[in-house]
């Protein structure tokens, strides 16, 4: 699917932000998951915000490979499209670690259940899954960090900004 364009604006700086807003949100669910109680509260929104970052980064690339055909080529646009390539897996991989253990955890319930048991609620499986799932989702959200970092110097990384405050202000960063 490649959109380039939403309501005759290009489509790329609006897709970006929901990546940059799902990936570090997920991430801070799958921390909270390490609580068997949220586990079972979240677990599948989080998949759900996971899978929707991985659908938007996508989303974000292609727009952003059709925008980049329209803009000027400059070192710091090269530097940002080579680092959102990497977004890609990490946040991938991140989907992937959250979606398998809410599986897990799923099959472990209906594991009990068939045995007429109750499934422990912090078996070290799970813990050691959660505590992978967490680290890619904090490795997602650095890498989503920097691809939005370099797109925004790539962007406006030459534009002077005058501060308007009530004491007259100059440019910024003086």
């Amino acid at each position: 699917m490649n959109i380039t364009t939403v309501m005759g604006v290009p489509a790329h700086p609006l897709m970006v932000h929901v990546p940059v807003v799902l990936v570090p949100l997920a991430t801070l669910g799958i921390f909270a998951m390490f609580w068997p109680s949220w586990r079972t509260r979240i677990g599948w929104i989080v998949v759900a915000f996971a899978g929707a970052a991985l659908f938007f980064t996508q989303l974000a690339i292609d727009s952003g490979q059709a925008l980049e055909e329209s803009v000027k080529e400059t070192k710091l646009l090269n530097a940002h499209t080579e680092t959102a390539e990497g977004a890609r897996l990490w946040v991938f991989l991140f989907f992937i670690a959250v979606l398998g253990v809410m599986v897990l955890v799923t099959l472990l319930k209906r594991r009990a259940a068939a045995a007429g048991t109750t499934a422990p609620s912090n078996p070290p499986m799970v813990l050691a899954a959660v505590a992978i799932a967490a680290l890619l989702g904090v490795a997602a959200s650095a890498v989503v960090y920097d691809v939005g970092h370099s797109g925004a110097k790539a962007s406006w990384g030459d534009v002077k900004i005058k501060s308007g405050g009530a004491e007259g202000g100059g440019e910024a960063g003086e």
